[in-house]
């Protein structure tokens, strides 16, 4: 009885919400975030990507501290967390653990945020401020995150605090030491629960069948054999060799290309340190040199946002190549391509992506392009 009225509870404030949503004018941003603008609301809140707020109330400071600390809330996915503790609550509403819980998650979920906030670069006496400004805002259901969460005053002493390890650890602890304690207090009324079902609904007997695991034998151990070694002569070995030919090379990555007695190789926005490892190797396979001298990534280390490359033959006299690539307000860096002869009169330098290397560029820029466009928020906070 307890659990449907609280069940009933929670379906009401959701359609609430989504009335509320009906009722508003609505507009999307670049950071998929849907702003629902309403005069009824006093006090702004979010709820999975919804931030709903009354812009009449704020001025243009306080409105880019309440979008990023609700913003924060959507993009962690808080709602997610806060919607478990509340199913949590219903179905373990007998134990009082479980209403604690609930309290705990929107207590940490908000000093988690407070904290970003803060880090992101916001004065912190402004950012208290605004909190205590819009603490006599109406209530809020409580399936929301709320821009001024109760509790104002344990937030404002958290933001002073120090950052602690140590802390950390202990909470942590502690809620795992909360989550046995849960299962410990409500396993003694599991049978009665399942047997109330079964009256209710016998085709669920079958779903509470507690499957034997089967045995299975025990794994003999192996007997490891030596391959045996053809001992021949290293120098018929290299005399036997075949002179280089591109037709029957095949590369051990995508970003690099034999073609005409010529390595090509490709630097794309979304080319890895291990890729570089990759593109290393095929060139010791010849004997010629490359060596990344500044490789450094966005923020989130998700594309590269400069690179400077050299390399050479290691016989003096050789050609030599270089290629540096950077780009502005941290976007991607356009792909460029390399080649080097791989004859013994090597000839090398730099173009713009070649045909047989334009599906790969294309792709990884297009990927690099939409992660700069959906992280600007991260970037921020960053």
């Amino acid at each position: 009885m307890v659990a449907g009225g609280l069940l009933i509870k929670l379906l009401i404030q959701i359609g609430v919400l989504w009335r509320l949503k009906g009722q508003s004018s609505i507009s999307t941003t670049e950071y998929n975030i849907t702003l629902v603008e309403n005069p009824k609301i006093s006090s702004p809140f979010s709820f999975f990507n919804w931030i709903f707020f009354n812009p009449e109330l704020y001025t243009e400071d306080e409105w880019n501290q309440i979008f990023i600390h609700e913003c924060i809330h959507a993009h962690q996915r808080h709602s997610i967390d806060v919607l478990t503790a509340e199913l949590l609550k219903i179905v373990f509403w007998l134990n009082p653990f479980a209403w604690w819980h609930q309290k705990l998650v929107q207590e940490t979920l908000e000093f988690i945020t407070d904290r970003a906030v803060l880090d992101s670069g916001i004065e912190k006496k402004s950012y208290q401020y605004h909190l205590l400004r819009n603490t006599l805002g109406n209530e809020t259901p409580s399936i929301t995150n709320h821009f001024n969460q109760s509790m104002l005053k344990k937030r404002i002493q958290m933001m002073n605090k120090r950052k602690s390890a140590w802390n950390v650890i202990g909470k942590y602890g502690l809620f795992i030491a909360t989550i046995w304690l849960c299962a410990a207090f409500t396993k003694p009324y599991q049978e009665i629960v399942k047997t109330n079902l079964i009256k209710k609904i016998p085709e669920l007997k079958a779903a509470f069948v507690t499957k034997e695991t089967p045995k299975y034998e025990k794994l003999k151990d192996f007997i490891w054999v030596s391959p045996k070694i053809l001992e021949e002569d290293t120098a018929t070995l290299e005399q036997s060799m075949p002179l280089v030919s591109t037709n029957n090379l095949i590369s051990d990555t995508k970003y690099v290309y034999y073609k005409d007695s010529v390595l090509y190789w490709l630097i794309t926005p979304k080319v890895t340190l291990e890729n570089v490892v990759d593109i290393r190797k095929e060139f010791t396979k010849h004997q010629i040199l490359f060596d990344v001298e500044e490789f450094k990534t966005d923020p989130l280390h998700q594309f590269i946002i400069k690179i400077d490359v050299k390399g050479h033959g290691l016989k003096r006299g050789e050609c030599g190549f270089a290629l540096e690539s950077s780009s502005d307000l941290g976007q991607p860096i356009s792909s460029r391509v390399g080649y080097i002869t791989i004859s013994k009169n090597k000839s090398c330098g730099t173009s713009n992506v070649t045909p047989f290397f334009k599906q790969i560029a294309t792709a990884d820029e297009a990927i690099a392009n939409e992660e700069w466009t959906n992280n600007q928020i991260e970037y921020k906070i960053k």
